[in-house]
């Protein structure tokens, strides 16, 4: 005899047949084998039906989640290019009075910083004084300046006649102011006027650059000596930690 529902030989169903009781008990048994497979097949079409909603559920979902944050999200504003701020009249002379701030700045920064009982000090006898560099820097500033606009020095020999910080830092900072007020009544036009410099034709505006560098030049000076009194200089002030190597 083979499994439920599957085919009988000829010699099984004739003994089936002779005997009713084992034939009637067959037949219960095939009726009973379609029925489990008949409910096996039906059982397993309402898990798929029911997982196939299941599904189309969370796929309709999650197509609506985008649609909702489409809906709630405001418009942007139409951003209009930033307004470009009008250069100025005169943009050779700003730029180089600009970078003189700077570097003056800093040049008062080093006068303030160094201490009174250092202004004598120098590292080797051939060169200044940290006083005497400031009282250079100031009689250059005022010889610069004054000829860029075409007037008399109105100060002169300040390396020779101070010595006292606070002399020499007052100094400075006249000298400073003064050729602030030289840029103040510069134009570009006035500035490519030519004037002469010992034995050179320069631009007005020339002087002004020449001062500039002049002035970062001893900076540069004093920046060593604040070093070696163990001061930090202004422009290395506030810097970023160096990252350990």
């Amino acid at each position: 005899m083979a499994h439920f529902g599957g085919p009988v030989t000829r010699r099984g169903l004739s003994y089936l047949t002779r005997n009713n009781s084992a034939f009637r008990a067959y037949s219960r048994l095939r009726v009973f084998g379609r029925k489990v497979l008949y409910d096996r097949k039906v059982a397993r079409f309402p898990e798929r039906s029911f997982m196939n909603k299941r599904l189309g559920f969370v796929f309709v979902a999650l197509m609506a989640v985008p649609v909702a944050l489409l809906g709630q999200e405001k418009p942007r504003a139409s951003s209009a290019p930033a307004a470009q701020s009008a250069p100025p009249a005169n943009p050779i002379t700003a730029s180089e009075k600009g970078f003189y701030s700077f570097v003056s700045g800093a040049v008062v920064g080093a006068a303030q910083k160094m201490p009174e009982e250092n202004y004598s000090f120098k590292p080797t006898p051939e060169v200044r004084t940290f006083g005497q560099l400031v009282g250079h820097v100031t009689d250059a500033s005022y010889m610069f300046c004054s000829q860029a606009i075409g007037e008399a020095n109105p100060a002169k020999d300040i390396e020779k006649t101070k010595t006292s910080k606070a002399d020499l830092v007052a100094a400075l900072k006249d000298g400073v102011a003064y050729c602030n007020r030289a840029f103040d009544s510069m134009t570009d036009a006035k500035g490519s006027q030519m004037v002469k410099f010992f034995n050179f034709d320069l631009a007005k505006l020339t002087l002004f650059s020449i001062n500039t560098a002049h002035t970062d030049e001893h900076y540069g000076n004093m920046v060593t000596y604040l070093r070696l009194k163990g001061i930090v200089p202004p422009t290395s002030e506030n810097q970023p930690a160096q990252p350990p190597k």
